[in-house]
């Protein structure tokens, strides 16, 4: 699951947390491994690098939470002045189909961003269902933005 998330990320630092995340990760895995295999005598040693490589693995997985935070902040911040700017627009566009199209596109997005908000606070079984939601509502907002393309070119 994480070389597919690695493989999707497009912010490099991001990219560099996830790497080093695989890499403490396949250190773990390595070290229960050879745990399994040990003579009694080397347990101990072995069960104490296990203790460290785990603790490296919870604050490189903190790491990577704080930082994939940041980059998802990006996004919402983007769509809050999206908002802004939509609602300027309304106030401005004198045709009634124009002023109908930006309502709708408005609407959406704030559906997106109500969406993208359940979904932080939601509990894991339901994080499915609301990820289906965003892409058809992501679906919509870009509906309503051609639309309201379509209207402009008019």
């Amino acid at each position: 699951m994480l070389k597919a998330k690695l493989a999707a990320v497009t912010d490099s630092r991001r990219k560099k947390v996830l790497v080093a995340k695989l890499k403490a990760l396949k250190k773990v895995i390595a070290l229960k491994k050879l745990l399994l295999k040990a003579p009694k005598a080397k347990k101990a040693a072995i069960l104490k690098k296990l203790k460290a490589a785990k603790a490296k693995l919870a604050r490189i997985s903190r790491k990577a939470e704080r930082i994939s935070k940041a980059v998802g902040g990006k996004r919402s911040k983007f769509l809050k002045a999206k908002i802004y700017y939509l609602k300027k627009l309304i106030a401005k566009a004198k045709s009634p189909e124009k002023k109908k199209a930006l309502l709708a596109k408005l609407k959406a997005i704030k559906k997106l961003v109500a969406l993208r908000k359940a979904l932080k606070a939601a509990p894991p079984a339901k994080k499915a269902a609301i990820l289906a939601k965003i892409l058809k509502a992501r679906a919509a907002v870009k509906k309503a933005a051609a639309r309201v393309f379509k209207i402009a070119l008019k």
